[in-house]
């Protein structure tokens, strides 16, 4: 079994955020999700999709930040991006109150049936408990 740390570390890219390390795992498995979501203690972990990666981070550190740091460029990018690119989803893992496992929430520009149909996400969206993991529009 591997330690927390070696799971974070794992597929792992460190950028700087305004002054602040932030490891951004990159297409984690169903474990990294649960141990970062774990550790996190009741906040809220947030992932982006783009093409053939997903990366999820846990830290002050929005989705703009993020996706400038890996992929260059500023806030007006980020946001063209966000609203033209269909292969571009974001949002946050998150423990649910009526669930002891994690729930999966969406931003704008997502849907569940964009979730439920990228490759990224079929690890993640079946619940340990059979069924499906929860899927639900989230705000922060």
């Amino acid at each position: 079994m591997k330690t927390f740390i070696e799971f974070i570390t794992e597929n792992v890219d460190k950028i700087d955020v305004n002054g602040n390390e932030i490891r951004v795992v990159n297409n984690p498995s169903t474990g990294q999700v649960n141990r970062i979501v774990k550790q996190a203690k009741g906040e809220p972990i947030r992932w982006s999709t783009i093409g053939d990666k997903m990366h999820v981070w846990h830290g002050d550190a929005i989705h703009a930040d993020v996706y400038n740091e890996l992929h260059g460029g500023n806030y007006f990018d980020y946001k063209f991006v966000r609203d033209n690119n269909p292969h571009y989803m974001s949002g946050v893992f998150f423990k649910s109150p009526k669930d002891e496992h994690f729930s999966i929430g969406y931003g704008s520009g997502t849907t569940t049936e964009k979730i439920k149909n990228n490759p990224r996400f079929s690890h993640i969206l079946p619940h340990p408990d059979g069924g499906t993991r929860n899927i639900e529009p989230f705000s922060s």
